[in-house]
């Protein structure tokens, strides 16, 4: 059974930690769990504010569900949204595949005879074939964290993946969505039907 607890970090800072097995073993466990949560990818978050004022974590998971929802209603919205999903899980597990010559990407790792749905064991962002983060939990947590440090670190976009960063930057982030690609505009205005 899953728990939540709260998790001060500072004076004026406290966060939700979801635990999907439950209150762990021990002190210690929980202490681990904690710090791989709430470390470089809170950080991460931290960096991407002070840059752009913008909250990374909440407002991309926030987007994704305003988002999402429209999948569940259907019609041209959710299809469009289900194809854009379809391109992001391709092009993860191209990652899986490449991962030594990737220089951003996100990998993900799952559990032998894993059934669709089931948790999955690990998720990270590699940067220059090297895995930089993991345990992000979750596939969204990847993509979030990815674009967290791409502007951290000031990266570009890898070439191949240039329309994707534009759509999660400009119209799920909401960060320079004035200035779209014709592509990115395309698919904005067929979700928005």
């Amino acid at each position: 059974m899953a728990a939540t607890i709260r998790v001060i970090l500072g004076q004026d800072n406290a966060s939700k930690l979801t635990l999907p097995t439950g209150i762990l073993a021990s002190l210690e466990e929980l202490q681990g769990e904690i710090q791989r949560h709430f470390g470089l990818t809170e950080q991460v978050n931290a960096e991407f504010t002070r840059i752009t004022t913008v909250p990374l974590l909440s407002t991309f998971m926030s987007q994704l569900d305003r988002h999402s929802a429209q999948k569940k209603k259907g019609g041209t919205a959710g299809r469009n949204l289900g194809l854009i999903m379809a391109a992001m899980d391709k092009d993860v597990e191209l990652a899986t595949t490449l991962m030594e010559p990737m220089v951003l990407g996100i990998y993900l790792v799952k559990h032998e005879e894993a059934e669709p749905g089931e948790p999955l064991a690990d998720v990270g962002v590699i940067i220059e074939g090297v895995g930089v983060l993991r345990d992000l939990k979750y596939l969204a947590n990847g993509w979030a964290v990815l674009l967290g440090l791409i502007y951290s670190l000031n990266l570009s976009y890898p070439k191949e993946m240039k329309q994707t960063f534009e759509f999660i930057q400009k119209v799920l982030m909401g960060l320079d969505g004035n200035r779209l690609s014709t592509k990115v505009q395309v698919l904005k205005n067929r979700l928005q039907e």
